[in-house]
């Protein structure tokens, strides 16, 4: 993860800390369902844009054809707009319809909507130039605006609620940070004069072939969507109140946080390892960097999962209060849910690498339908409590579906030993934490119970041989500091 990525995370939730103690739990739920609106609307208009952006202009610039950037550009940028402007008007044609918005919604319906139009307009265009910007491998204007705009909105954030400030304060600063969101990024693209000239029409062949790519990312985007926060963000907005809303975008913020926090790094050099080994023409050697990674993020799952349950209740009684209580148990359904999926991810590394994209693809609509089916199953029929059933099932559903493809399509064993072996070391002390702490326990006993929990679930995962021999000796291997720690906990082999 790098610095303006840690900087925009911890400032957007400190943000949204303020947030929420500012406005409370009815308010702070219309707050997070418009600004899902405008993050659902904008990833509508630019998300296949993007990806089909930074490859065309990032290949046209390495064959050295700069008037095809500008023709490229031009006929993207035309898209851009004509996506906008669609957009736009359903979203104002949406006005017309009875009961497609919460009631908290509806009874302002117009001032909400115009909020969600102008915020698509400034963050869909950001997106969009954004995506031209590191076409041309050039980053930095991103981070800095991003970073700069958090800041300064986490800032704005403490001032108005010191103030006393409620729900129309936060909407116009949201407001007014996409728009220097948008100011600043154009600023720092004008220093490295990454303008385009209205090229020449592009030929049909490079029409066509830019133009497939294009409806294939569009698929692979919009279904993407379909994702189960969208989902259930939407059909908690009508089949419960928006305070739950608020309390669902909470949980998922939190749970999201500590996974970016614990497992992106290795994310990032997760494809490359896998695509290198599968160039070197070894299955055997993607076999091993598969598994090692599976249980890496099983690790991590796992860790995230009962570090939650443990702590959840002291951290959201201290950042948010009393009134977000109900916040508790979805953090720990999610947690859960993500420490049994989150090997997922290895599953989408070994898809890309070995270019096995139809199965890519089939997943991703695959699960878009699993989540969505499970949201409609639970939440109209529960409403807040089907939300958490949704993502429990659509999560281990979806997860389960992705390893019957990837062993059928590319031979990968489920490694049962391992994660049964790996749930065992974590269910034994988890179980005696439950059992020992108190109810209502402080933070400082929940952060010290973290720590114990820890290091009995490493020693009995070292020594119960839910890692194998070799993978042992390879962890030995990366770090002398880490060779002296393993040699330390592990008493089998002595």
């Amino acid at each position: 993860m790098t610095g303006s990525t840690y900087v925009g995370f911890v400032t957007s939730f400190i943000g949204s800390v303020f947030a929420t103690r500012a406005m409370g739990p009815d308010d702070y739920g219309v707050y997070a369902y418009l600004v899902w609106m405008v993050t659902f609307v904008t990833g509508v208009v630019t998300g296949f844009l993007n990806i089909t952006t930074v490859r065309f202009v990032a290949e046209a610039l390495g064959a050295d054809r700069l008037a095809l950037v500008h023709s490229l550009v031009s006929w993207l940028k035309r898209i851009f707009w004509r996506m906008l402007a669609a957009s736009l008007v359903v979203l104002a044609l949406s006005s017309l319809v009875p009961g497609l918005y919460p009631a908290a919604v509806t009874s302002h319906l117009l001032p909400y909507l115009g909020f969600v139009a102008l915020c698509v307009l400034l963050r869909a265009t950001f997106s969009f130039q954004m995506g031209v910007a590191k076409g041309h491998s050039v980053f930095y204007p991103e981070a800095i605006s991003s970073s700069l705009t958090g800041l300064l909105s986490a800032a704005a954030g403490a001032v108005l609620l010191g103030l006393g400030a409620g729900l129309p304060a936060f909407l116009t600063l949201f407001l007014l940070a996409s728009a220097f969101l948008l100011v600043v990024s154009l600023r720092v693209m004008d220093r490295h004069a990454l303008h385009h000239p209205a090229g020449e029409p592009m030929d049909d062949t490079e029409r066509s072939r830019v133009g497939q790519v294009l409806k294939w990312n569009a698929v692979i985007s919009l279904v993407g969507m379909l994702s189960t926060k969208s989902a259930d963000t939407y059909l908690l907005g009508l089949y419960a109140t928006t305070a739950y809303v608020g309390y669902y975008n909470i949980a998922w913020t939190i749970t999201k946080a500590g996974l970016d926090l614990l497992s992106s790094g290795y994310s990032s050099m997760l494809l490359p390892m896998i695509s290198r080994a599968g160039g070197e023409g070894d299955p055997s050697k993607v076999q091993r960097i598969f598994t090692m990674s599976f249980k890496f993020y099983q690790t991590v799952g796992i860790v995230v999962a009962a570090g939650a349950w443990i702590i959840v209740g002291p951290v959201v009684h201290l950042l948010y209060g009393e009134r977000y209580a109900e916040v508790i148990p979805a953090v720990q359904v999610m947690t859960m849910t993500t420490g049994i999926t989150l090997p997922g991810a290895a599953y989408s590394a070994a898809f890309i690498a070995t270019d096995s994209q139809r199965a890519r693809v089939a997943f991703i609509v695959t699960s878009a339908l699993v989540s969505a089916l499970s949201s409609v199953a639970f939440i109209p029929w529960l409403g807040y409590e089907g939300a958490l059933y949704s993502v429990f099932v659509g999560g281990v559903l979806n997860f389960a579906i992705t390893a019957v493809v990837a062993h059928r399509l590319l031979g990968f064993a489920y490694p049962w030993r391992s994660v049964l072996l790996q749930w065992l070391c974590a269910v034994l002390p988890l179980g005696l934490m439950s059992w020992v702490l108190p109810v209502g326990h402080s933070l400082p006993l929940a952060v010290v119970s973290c720590l114990v929990f820890g290091v009995v679930f490493l020693v009995l995962g070292l020594n119960l041989r839910a890692w194998g021999d070799d993978e042992i000796a390879t962890l030995r291997q990366a770090s002398p500091k880490l060779d002296r720690l393993i040699g330390r906990l592990m008493w089998r082999g002595r």
